[in-house]
């Protein structure tokens, strides 16, 4: 599990034992984080769910959802033991 991941599980169950203070403190570390290197929105959705952001926390959940055919792709075509998936950037491999 990646520490982003796992700091984002920290805001929702701060946020879900009332401690909204310290869950939005976590909320604020990410966002911050995301200006330098990639943050899913899904990481910032589990967040605004435990505050009971729901409609703030589906817009982020269909966010992560658009962005995830891309990185599938990219995982589907590693995953093959052809020799195409050994090609940085290959198309998925069209053997499955």
């Amino acid at each position: 599990m990646s520490r982003i991941s796992e700091h984002a599980q920290l805001g929702q169950a701060y946020a879900l034992a009332g401690r909204v203070d310290q869950a939005r403190e976590v909320l604020h570390t990410l966002e911050d984080r995301a200006r330098s290197t990639y943050v899913s929105p899904h990481h910032l959705a589990f967040v605004y769910t435990g505050l009971g952001e729901h409609e703030l926390a589906l817009e982020l959940l269909e966010q992560a959802y658009d962005e995830r055919p891309v990185r599938s792709t990219v995982s589907e075509a590693r995953s093959c033991s052809c020799p195409c998936a050994r090609t940085r950037g290959s198309p998925p491999c069209s053997r499955r």
